[in-house]
């Protein structure tokens, strides 16, 4: 199982011999070949759920037959898929700023499914660079903004 392993690193005024907790104040932040793995992982993991996806249909064929609803595990497996999009969904909702991104990313996730939320988070870890933290990920614009200028102000 892959394992991301986030370290916390000092802000780029502390230094080691340091005793203000100001200086010593630490954000999550990613290395380059962390976020490189983030990324190989994420578009590996869109890539197979649209291939599960694919091939299911191409070899059952569509998902909305009488038959397939019989099966109470199949009741269940949707339920707590869309259970747990509900906080997908409010979660994009919060982080992207314009009305029609919302729409439609929201519209998508929920349409489509897995393959297009790690597109979504693909491209949200796109966005960052070496050494950024991951509240960039996390958090919408204005609010990113707040917390890097609390880092700043340390």
């Amino acid at each position: 199982m892959w394992e991301i392993q986030l370290k916390t690193r000092a802000s780029p005024s502390s230094t080691p011999s340091s005793t203000n907790d100001k200086d010593n104040h630490t954000h999550m932040a990613l290395s380059s070949s962390e976020l490189t793995a983030s990324r190989v992982v994420i578009a590996l993991l869109a890539a197979f759920g649209a291939f599960v996806i694919i091939y299911t249909i191409a070899t059952d064929g569509q998902p909305f037959r009488k038959d397939v609803w019989a099966v109470p595990w199949v009741k269940a497996t949707v339920a707590d898929f869309y259970v747990n999009t509900f906080f997908l969904v409010w979660w994009i909702y919060y982080k992207e700023q314009n009305l029609v991104s919302r729409i439609f990313w929201i519209l998508t996730v929920l349409c489509l499914g897995s393959p297009v939320t790690c597109i979504y988070v693909l491209l949200q870890f796109l966005k960052l660079r070496p050494g950024d933290s991951v509240s960039k990920v996390l958090l919408n614009e204005t609010t990113s903004r707040q917390v890097s200028g609390n880092f700043d102000r340390y």
